[in-house]
């Protein structure tokens, strides 16, 4: 099993460091540098971290209040009981980058467990006998004491497991009754998810009141009727974008013309007839539960909805609540908005509702991978990072920083992607890399892919976009216009020499990728500019660009240069593939990718 990503893990400890460690019981005795105490709190927040994610605790004070974890703590580093279970668990728990969970890690965890199910408590530390009370408290009601590992390194080793299990056993055979032989691991794929999971949206649950109310049951449930714009506004304003977790499309603003403010004009002068001049809304809710009758009205209905969700109609609700909280005193009591509420079921039918509903209108591509939940994973692993991953349109508040959309990071994967045929296609069809039932998506937007990739990948591009840019208004033409239509071949050509920089576990700083960048970027742009007039043949410069043809041999001819590859006799026999057979030799551009010399591998 994967350690903990280096990205991840200086953000974990950043996190532990700022939030954790000032609820830390006083660390006891003064072992060590100022810097090793400093890492040695940070250790010890680790366990309070658990806690508070894996058990749902609220408050991070009280879960780090629970941390025992100090010199002389016998091996047990938290503990955590649960009433609702009647479980008290005792938790070992190992920041390291890299070091597995070892047997001597395990028989100390052992010793501490056996003296405290005795209630023996002298070799212990002062912050665990100050706990000493509740602890008693806690053996004394609880049906079942369970251990608990949690770990950021590469694993537990067998030896440790069986140690482990071993030692459980050993205390059930002498008459120990509490003792579970389990033992729970809090792995780094539970950490990363802990991390990412700050970032996701919550779910909505609401009440809705929807009058006029229609009930279909069979095949699956649907409420047609009536909402008061007023419930909406409401809902709105608690739960802002959750609400539109399955839309493919945020709120995009509220400009002068158009539908937004055609919605604005309806609550001003008419807004008793909104409901007939609105298109409506369709919900979509993990579960809705019965109807309950509200008092003195047998035509409206309460009804219960559980992971609610808007998948056509988003812009209508946002645009009425940007309205009516900018104009508080205009009263739209009478607006109502015709509803359709479909019970999901669970089983993907959400997505099918929501591509057949917004097809009905007119649409980009780029706003379907929306339903692709891959794109959701990036976010939340995105922001761990401080970044805003948009991969829905959505309105950019004025003074956000650190963000970037699907479309641009699908043009520095297809850049950075094996297939030579992708830069003169993201000239021609860009739509295809963020379409994501398209080949060309599935293949730059996989599982594989991280945030931290995602990242690295968006950086370099953007910084070579920027580069050429400049480039080209410091140069006369016909360099200029060279400059102006080969962004994504010299892209591909330098983002390949740092495709191992990119797709390590670390995120690329500012200042490492200038120095790397500047003499790679200036030599392969002579080269781009310099085989463009050896390949040209009279076309014009913007059609050449967009040849699939002409910049895959571009790229060939500058990558077997460079890397001195004349005179290869695989060189040789791979470019003797018959244009008809394949118009970009695709097999000799795979071959050279496998031997582009990389930039800043001394960095991973």
């Amino acid at each position: 099993m994967a350690a903990l990503n280096k990205s991840l893990m200086t953000e974990l400890k950043k996190i532990l460091e700022e939030n954790f460690v000032p609820y830390l019981r006083p660390l006891l005795g003064c072992q060590g540098s100022p810097e090793d105490r400093r890492k040695k709190q940070i250790s010890r927040a680790f366990s309070g971290f658990v806690i508070h994610k894996k058990f749902n605790v609220n408050s991070i004070k009280e879960a780090t209040q629970l941390v025992v974890d100090d010199y002389d703590d016998d091996g047990i580093d938290a503990f955590y009981y649960e009433p609702s279970e009647k479980v008290l668990y005792l938790i070992q728990s190992k920041l390291k980058e890299s070091d597995a969970f070892d047997k001597d890690d395990a028989q100390s965890f052992l010793v501490g467990v056996k003296k405290l199910l005795c209630k023996d408590f002298d070799s212990f530390n002062k912050n665990f006998k100050d706990q000493k009370q509740a602890i008693e408290q806690w053996l004394d009601e609880c049906e079942a004491v369970k251990l608990i590992v949690a770990y950021t390194g590469d694993d537990i080793t067998l030896h440790a497991k069986q140690a482990l299990l071993d030692g459980i056993q050993s205390e059930i055979d002498n008459d120990e009754e509490l003792l579970k032989n389990e033992i729970i691991e809090v792995k780094p794929e539970d950490i990363k998810s802990y991390l990412t999971e700050v970032h996701a949206l919550k779910k909505v649950n609401e009440n809705l009141v929807i009058e006029q109310f229609r009930v279909v049951e069979q095949p699956r449930k649907v409420v047609y009727g009536l909402v008061a714009l007023n419930d909406f506004v409401s809902i709105y304003n608690t739960h802002g974008k959750a609400l539109f977790e399955k839309n493919i499309r945020y709120f995009l603003g509220a400009g002068r013309r158009g539908v937004n403010s055609a919605i604005k004009e309806t609550l001003v002068r008419e807004p008793e007839n909104f409901s007939y001049l609105n298109n409506g809304v369709t919900m979509i809710a993990d579960s809705i539960g019965p109807g309950k009758s509200i008092s003195g009205s047998k035509k409206t209905k309460k009804y219960k909805a559980l992971g609610l969700s808007v998948v056509n109609g988003a812009q209508t609700i946002s645009s009425v609540a940007q309205f009516v909280n900018e104009n508080p005193g205009t009263d739209i009591a009478q607006a109502k908005v015709a509803i359709t509420l479909i019970q999901s079921n669970g089983d993907g039918f959400d997505k099918k509702i929501t591509r057949a509903r917004n097809l009905q209108n007119p649409v980009d591509l780029v706003h379907f991978a929306a339903l692709d939940d891959l794109q959701e994973r990036l976010r939340k692993e995105i922001a761990v990072f401080g970044y805003e991953y948009h991969y829905r349109p959505q309105q950019v508040t004025s003074g956000t920083i650190n963000y970037f959309d699907i479309s641009t990071l699908s043009k520095a994967l297809a850049c950075l992607y094996r297939d030579n045929r992708y830069p003169a296609r993201l000239k021609t069809e860009p739509s295809q890399f963020v379409d994501f039932e398209s080949d060309s998506y599935r293949s730059i937007f996989t599982a594989s892919l991280s945030g931290t990739n995602a990242i690295n990948s968006v950086i370099i591009f953007t910084k070579i976009q920027s580069l050429l840019l400049a480039q080209e208004k410091s140069s006369s033409s016909p360099e200029k216009i060279v400059y102006r239509h080969c962004l994504y071949p010299l892209a591909s050509l330098v983002m390949k020499r740092f495709k191992k920089l990119i797709e390590s576990d670390s995120l690329i700083s500012d200042e490492r990728l200038g120095q790397l960048l500047s003499m790679s970027f200036d030599t392969l742009r002579q080269e781009v500019y310099d085989e463009f007039l050896r390949l040209r043949m009279g076309s014009a410069t913007h059609s050449f660009f967009k040849r699939i043809g002409d910049t895959a041999k571009l790229m060939q001819n500058i990558d077997i240069r460079i890397e001195n590859m004349s005179d290869d006799p695989n060189v040789l026999s791979l470019k003797t593939i018959s244009v008809d057979h394949d118009a970009s030799n695709n097999a000799l551009s795979n071959f050279l990718a496998g031997k582009l010399s990389q930039v800043g591998t001394e960095q991973i």
